[in-house]
């Protein structure tokens, strides 16, 4: 059974974020079963669904951030990798989409200087870095997660060589938010569960005004969200009129469209799209039955615009 995480002895109580950092940290690594002696450099979990690859090394590159960068498996295989339920701040705003995804991200933290908000993504970055320092343990399903860099990316979680689960310490530290997409974690959390834990740490560290949260002000948080809310309903007007002359041609590979080409499809919107992805691979229409919310009626509507693609 493995130790409770000890607090330094210099202090003298612990910040509620640590605290809390404490029972998930727990409760994650005593029910994932990484105390174990691995038997392979490949083992399917089969209550998760996921394969668990050991021994997995972060190959660093200029475009990597917190919660997606490149890895070399223990056959030598590189692949791009998303973590499930955690969203980092990006870490430049450099083009249309990278200014828009900040723009987002500081409405939900409440940071007026773009400047610091780019920092914290910086920091983000190197403290994956560092978590993933020593050979790591990924789990994946190899549902595609797509990026905008055009290489291949696949959803994974990644947990370091103490077991502890890169997506909960970065929340748990303010250096991202809770978002993104979830799915039965090998903790044995549902989906539901993991999106709650994760939930419960940003409020955490809200709270305790680690990371990010430090720079956060209620006046700004108030008038950045109220601005992303009202730019959001212009954004999906333009995007309806702009869909409604196009829709007859539109096709879209449910296992590899990002949201934003999913939500094109008729009666698809951001929530139906997260799921969607979260239950990603799909072999043929029929098995977007599985989603929840998609029935025999929806299928059909959406039958005409689906593709399927061989990988």
């Amino acid at each position: 059974m493995p130790e409770y995480p000890r607090f330094p002895a210099s202090a003298s109580r612990p910040s509620f974020g640590a605290w809390w950092s404490c029972v998930a940290c727990v409760f994650l690594f005593s029910n994932s079963g990484l105390g174990a002696e691995s038997e392979g450099a490949a083992s399917v979990a089969a209550a998760s669904g996921l394969t668990v690859y050991e021994g997995v090394v972060l190959v660093p590159t200029p475009w990597g951030d917190g919660d997606s960068f490149k890895v070399r498996l223990a056959d030598g295989a590189e692949h791009v990798i998303r973590i499930y339920g955690a969203d980092c701040l990006e870490t430049d705003s450099g083009d249309a989409s990278l200014a828009r995804r900040l723009r987002e991200q500081r409405a939900h933290f409440g940071i007026d200087d773009i400047g610091a908000a780019v920092t914290l993504g910086l920091e983000g970055k190197q403290f994956t870095e560092d978590f993933l320092a020593r050979p790591f343990s990924l789990h994946t399903a190899w549902a595609t997660a797509p990026g905008r860099s055009g290489l291949p990316r696949f959803y994974a979680f990644v947990h370091n060589a103490e077991g502890l689960d890169l997506a909960s310490e970065l929340v748990r530290r303010g250096l991202a938010r809770a978002h993104g997409v979830y799915r039965a974690a090998p903790c044995g959390l549902s989906a539901d569960g993991y999106r709650a834990l994760l939930a419960d740490m940003e409020l955490a560290a809200a709270m305790d005004r680690a990371g990010a949260w430090a720079h956060s002000r209620p006046e700004v948080l108030l008038e950045l969200r109220k601005q992303e809310r009202a730019l959001r309903v212009q954004e999906v007007t333009e995007r309806e009129e702009a869909l409604a002359a196009r829709r007859a041609f539109l096709r879209v590979d449910p296992n590899s469209a990002p949201p934003h080409q999913l939500e094109e499809l008729p009666g698809i919107g951001p929530a139906m799209a997260q799921r969607i992805l979260e239950h990603r691979p799909f072999e043929r229409a029929e098995d977007l039955l599985n989603v929840p919310g998609i029935g025999p009626a929806t299928l059909e509507r959406l039958r005409p615009h689906l593709v399927f693609d061989a990988p």
